[in-house]
């Protein structure tokens, strides 16, 4: 079995068929503790941890046991749109250690890792070896900070979350993933994940 912690918990969770349970939302969370929406969420985990650890404190406190940083868009991609890219370290590895505080030795932390928001090229005008590297930055720091596991999340591309994944296994760590499928009419879900299906076999 993994020495992993994340790993442990989710296989005993199968053996006795006990609930394992995950915080929810966390951006609009923010907006109900007052952040005003259009800022940037993870400045956050340096400018104001008060409000970050007191939403990982009413998870936990619900009965949360795996609590994911405040680092859905703490790739350098995503931090551009708020001129914080210079801070991505910074702010991924204080995302993790704010997590790892509230969770003591009752939570497990989770690293959140979101999509760039953009599109791969050649379709799009990201280049594949830039986001490896911006997700290899996150999830180094992330484990810097105190996250037990990765979480890739929320990405359409598979091709985008495989960049993901292997940037955080350079670290040689657990790393679970929760692609996004859209339903559509049309054969194809996204430009480089053209059906879910193949993916994931019955």
């Amino acid at each position: 079995m993994s020495t992993n912690p994340v790993a442990r918990a989710i296989a005993e969770a199968i053996r006795t068929g006990r609930p394992l349970l995950c915080d929810g939302a966390t951006g609009t969370e923010l907006h109900r503790l007052g952040v005003e929406p259009g800022a940037c969420p993870e400045a956050l985990n340096v400018e104001r941890p008060d409000v970050v650890m007191a939403l990982h404190r009413s998870y936990r406190d619900a009965g949360a046991r795996l609590l994911t940083t405040n680092t859905f868009g703490g790739n350098r991609f995503r931090l551009e749109l708020h001129g914080e890219e210079p801070r991505a370290a910074e702010l991924n590895r204080a995302g993790a250690a704010l997590a790892r505080e509230v969770a003591g030795e009752g939570a497990l932390v989770l690293g959140d890792v979101g999509p760039t928001g953009g599109i791969l090229a050649p379709l799009g005008d990201v280049e594949p070896e830039e986001a490896y590297a911006a997700f290899r930055e996150q999830t180094a720091a992330l484990l810097e900070g105190g996250a037990h596991a990765i979480l890739v999340e929320t990405m359409t591309a598979l091709d985008e979350m495989e960049l993901a994944v292997r940037g955080a296994h350079r670290r040689w760590v657990e790393t679970t993933t929760s692609p996004s499928c859209r339903s559509s009419p049309r054969p194809a879900a996204s430009p480089s994940w053209p059906n879910p299906t193949p993916a994931f076999p019955s």
